[in-house]
């Protein structure tokens, strides 16, 4: 007998609900930020093109101490210069792009400095800049405040929109603009702020009739340049081919022309011109016109480790997946599990040496299930 899938039990209709469509959320597009704090110790750390300019003085005999996380007068790690247009550049290109992974959309980047005058009565002014794949960045003009006890971190902040990808290179720096009186660094670090290209949340595929499904998920990147969809027939786990390249932002797609009575399954990711992402779950469903075959033959056997081991045989070709129940008494029965197409086994784990168990297992698509299968139940009793 063919039933309606509204007739199924409420135990199983939750586990093929909870299945297909998943917990109910809200996307939430999450942003990343590490910390840079890496001198370049030689001269080849001024940017390209730029010619004579001078490293700053470094206050011990190790350059590279400038970088702190102190903005402390009595520091005596810092680095200074009396000369207009010494530059002082503190780059990656030794280590290269720490901690962002590729395929990032770098959002902002923010250099702390804590700088001072180098001498008394100096009226001075520091120009502040980064340098992304080798592109030089609008400078950041600021004035130093005092002389032995600098104020504190300062931060200067540019917005962006770029990829990174495996050859990014990211440097800083800071030129002495004016002043005879020049300027003391006492610390400085870069804040680099990005969101990752990251999974698609809650990815389902609805069957809208025999040719069509509609696939659809939740953005959680705004590091894509595009979604990937791609798809396989009858198969959740090999055979994918791309159906198709989607705009950024898309968070549905109607899939055509399909063939009746068949299963597609669908992974989506999103991607820039760096890297595709990571692949969302993979869902499927089947362009059912009719419920699916019954008759599988449904046998049970004990396991060596005293579980129970569920075989039957798949005679469908469209059905959604198959729900498997149990029962102690042969009548209240219980949901364990909504396995996908095409499965032919399950374990159950959940079971005690010396008590009968009744199981019973049925397929089921959008058009219903096939109660018949619910007459071929099995019982078994364990040693």
């Amino acid at each position: 007998m063919i039933l309606p899938y509204s007739s199924l039990r409420s135990s199983s209709r939750l586990l093929i609900l909870s299945a297909i469509l998943g917990l109910c959320t809200i996307a939430t597009i999450v942003f990343y930020q590490i910390k840079i704090t890496q001198a370049d110790s030689t001269m080849d750390g001024k940017p390209t093109g730029d010619t004579g300019y001078n490293e700053w003085w470094a206050a011990t005999s190790t350059h590279y101490t400038a970088v702190s996380d102190n903005c402390n007068s009595s520091d005596i790690t810092y680095v200074s210069t009396t000369s207009t247009n010494a530059t002082e550049v503190y780059t990656n290109s030794a280590f290269g792009f720490p901690g962002v992974p590729d395929g990032a959309k770098i959002t902002t980047i923010e250099i702390g400095h804590c700088l001072s005058f180098a001498d008394f009565g100096a009226t001075s002014t520091v120009d502040i800049f980064y340098r992304y794949n080798s592109a030089t960045s609008t400078v950041d003009t600021v004035t130093p405040t005092g002389f032995s006890s600098p104020s504190g971190f300062s931060t200067s902040t540019w917005s962006l929109s770029d990829i990174k990808s495996s050859t990014s290179t990211i440097d800083f720096g800071f030129r002495l603009a004016s002043g005879t009186k020049g300027a003391k660094l006492y610390a400085t670090q870069m804040l680099v702020s990005y969101a990752r290209l990251t999974k698609p949340a809650q990815f389902t595929v609805v069957n809208v009739n025999s040719s069509q499904n509609l696939i659809s998920w939740n953005d959680t990147t705004e590091a894509e340049q595009n979604y990937v969809i791609q798809r396989s027939t009858n198969n959740p786990f090999s055979g994918w081919s791309t159906l198709a390249t989607l705009n950024a932002n898309t968070t549905s797609t109607l899939d055509t022309g399909l063939t009746a009575n068949t299963v597609y399954c669908y992974r989506v990711a999103p991607k820039n011109w760096a890297v595709t992402g990571p692949y969302s779950n993979v869902g499927c469903k089947a362009t059912a016109t009719y419920a699916p075959t019954s008759g599988i033959n449904l046998v049970a056997t004990s396991t060596p480790g005293g579980y129970v081991q569920l075989t039957w045989t798949d005679y469908s070709d469209n059905e959604d997946g198959y729900v498997v129940e149990r029962s102690s008494d042969n009548n209240s029965w219980v949901g364990l599990a909504m396995l996908l197409f095409n499965s032919t086994k399950y374990t159950d784990h959940g079971v005690t040496s010396g008590n009968t168990y009744y199981y019973r297992v049925s397929n089921f698509n959008d058009v219903g299930f096939v109660d018949d299968a619910y007459d071929q139940h099995t019982s078994i009793t364990l040693p």
